[in-house]
């Protein structure tokens, strides 16, 4: 086509991840005029996740961006995040 080989053609893509992803439906008794819908609070914090795969079907290791490092989850002690996650 234009000359390019597979290993220089590459696709990406970024996907946003909730903390806390309300249903989009409640289940209630019929006639009731309130529900309630309990969450953490954390309605509103994500994470991104980016993809990226060539065209030969070589894939760079995934990557997690937090908005900040507050947001950022703590591990627990002697845990690590998984070999090649940047």
């Amino acid at each position: 086509m234009l000359g390019l080989s597979a290993d220089t053609i590459w696709n990406m893509d970024e996907t946003p991840i909730y903390f806390d992803m309300a249903g989009g439906y409640t289940l209630t008794k019929k006639g009731s005029k309130d529900v309630l819908q309990k969450t953490t609070g954390h309605d509103k914090l994500r994470l991104t996740v980016v993809l990226c795969v060539s065209a030969a079907g070589c894939k760079l290791p995934p990557m997690i961006i937090f908005k900040n490092l507050k947001n950022a989850p703590k591990l627990p002690a002697g845990k690590q995040w998984p070999k090649g996650m940047h």
